[in-house]
C-alpha cells in the first residue's frame, strides 16, 4: 500500500510540473504574438550601434525627403545602415539626438534581423505563423504580395514581396507621430463610408 501511494504521488508531482512547463510554453507562446512583435527583433536602436562593425556601412547624414542634402544645425538628419553586401537597409531618423528607425529592408537570411530568417521561405509557412487579418486592413495581392497593417496604434506596416511562392524581400515602416494620427482619422473617415479619394480631396 505505501508503495503504491508512493506511487501516485510522485505521478501526480510529475504531471503537475509538466502542467507548469506546457502552460509556460503557452504564455509564451508565438500564437499570442503578431507581425509586429517581431518587425524590429534584431535592429539595433541607433545607427551608431554599427559604426565599425564588420559587413556594416553608415551613410549620412541627409535631410529628410531631400536627395544628399546635409542637415543644417537644428534639422533632422537621416542615417542609412546597408549590409548583406548593400542588398538589406535600416533607415534612422536622428532628431537631434532623438534616434529612432525609420524603415527596414530585408532581402537576404542573415543572423541578424528575426524576420529575415523567412526570406527564401514559402508564403504558405509565412501566412502559417503571420495569418492576415483580412477583416482589418491586410491585404493579399493578385501577384502575391502581403501587407500587413492591423496594428492598433497604426504604428507599423509590413510588406512582403513573394516571387513563385517565395518570400524574396520584407518592407518594415514604422510610422511617426504625425503619420500615426493620419492613418487613424483615415480609418475612421472610412468607417464612417466615405472613400480614401474623398479624404484627399479634404485634405
Amino acid at each position: 500500500m505505501k508503495l503504491k501511494k508512493y506511487l501516485i504521488i510522485c505521478l501526480s508531482l510529475f504531471l503537475f510540473f509538466m502542467s507548469c512547463a506546457t502552460n509556460k510554453n503557452i504564455s509564451t507562446s508565438k500564437e499570442n504574438l503578431s507581425i509586429y512583435d517581431y518587425a524590429l527583433i534584431g535592429a539595433n536602436k541607433s545607427y551608431k550601434d554599427y559604426e565599425n562593425k564588420k559587413g556594416y556601412s553608415i551613410t549620412g547624414p541627409f535631410v529628410p525627403g531631400s536627395i544628399g542634402r546635409k542637415p543644417k544645425e537644428g534639422e533632422k538628419a537621416q542615417y542609412f545602415v546597408q549590409f548583406d553586401s548593400g542588398k538589406s537597409m535600416i533607415q534612422y531618423l536622428d532628431d537631434n539626438g532623438i534616434i529612432s528607425i525609420e524603415k527596414i529592408h530585408i532581402a537576404k537570411h542573415n543572423d541578424g534581423l528575426y524576420l529575415s530568417k523567412y526570406i527564401g521561405k514559402s508564403k504558405t509557412k509565412f501566412l502559417n505563423d503571420f495569418p492576415l487579418e483580412l477583416d482589418k486592413y491586410d491585404a493579399e495581392y493578385d501577384f502575391g504580395g502581403l501587407r500587413y497593417d492591423s496594428e492598433k496604434d497604426g504604428r507599423f506596416f509590413v510588406q512582403v514581396t513573394v516571387e513563385n511562392e517565395v518570400i524574396t524581400h520584407i518592407n518594415i515602416t514604422v510610422r511617426n507621430e504625425k503619420e500615426i494620427q493620419r492613418y487613424k482619422d483615415l480609418n475612421e473617415w472610412i468607417s464612417q463610408g466615405n472613400t480614401y479619394l474623398d479624404y484627399i480631396e479634404k485634405e
